[in-house]
């Protein structure tokens, strides 16, 4: 059986398909987790996408891109929140 076969039929034996494994609560499915997050995230992309019609020529939207998709995005990744650099400063990461 090959790894997605596994994946797909929640084998015991492959490690990292558990509710503890995401640090979900007990009893959530990861899946239903998954299915939350990506229909929260729908929604963050419809209005953004939205709000971008509205942007008047030169607007290059970094702002409401920041707010509307970015932001939640993160969130959702388990970046909490992203302190935003004021304008004219260098942020450097480091990996």
């Amino acid at each position: 059986m090959d790894l997605l076969q596994r994946v797909l039929a929640v084998d015991p034996k492959l490690q990292g398909l558990s509710a503890a494994d995401y640090h979900l609560p007990a009893g959530e499915k990861p899946n239903e987790a998954i299915n939350r997050s990506w229909n929260q995230l729908q929604g963050s992309w419809a209005g953004f996408h939205r709000e971008m019609g509205k942007w008047s020529p030169g607007d290059f939207g970094t702002w409401m891109t920041r707010e509307r998709w970015l932001l939640p995005l993160f969130q959702k990744l388990g970046y909490g929140r992203y302190a935003c650099p004021k304008p004219g400063e260098m942020v450097v990461c480091l990996f």
